[in-house]
């Protein structure tokens, strides 16, 4: 098999050029998450966002969700709609989450 010059100088050049464009991406991604991991912080210290965990954060609901289920109707011979709907929608759960932190 015979390999001409020409083949590998086009073959060089592509590999480079792979290469350029993957540190590229790579460079420009990590930018971009050092940019906004400032911002972030930065909004954090402004009191503009609040924590995501803990007193004021997004997982305690202002009232507590009130819960019925299905089995404990079914056991009372109660026919209602609760034994038959599906779960809530993502949001809906979202909010009766309740985030607790242990002190250690």
């Amino acid at each position: 098999m015979h390999v001409n010059s020409n083949e590998i100088t086009i073959l060089m050049i592509l590999i480079i050029l792979f290469v350029t464009i993957f540190f590229c991406h790579s460079l420009i991604r990590l930018v971009m998450l050092v940019v906004k991991a400032r911002k972030r912080d930065q909004m954090v210290q402004q009191g503009r966002l609040p924590e995501m965990a803990g007193p004021g954060g997004y997982a305690i609901p202002q009232e507590p969700i009130p819960v019925v289920l299905a089995r404990d109707e079914e056991a009372a011979g109660i026919e209602s709609d609760a034994t038959k709907t599906g779960p809530p929608a993502y949001g809906v759960w979202r909010e009766s989450v309740v985030c607790i932190r242990h002190s250690g």
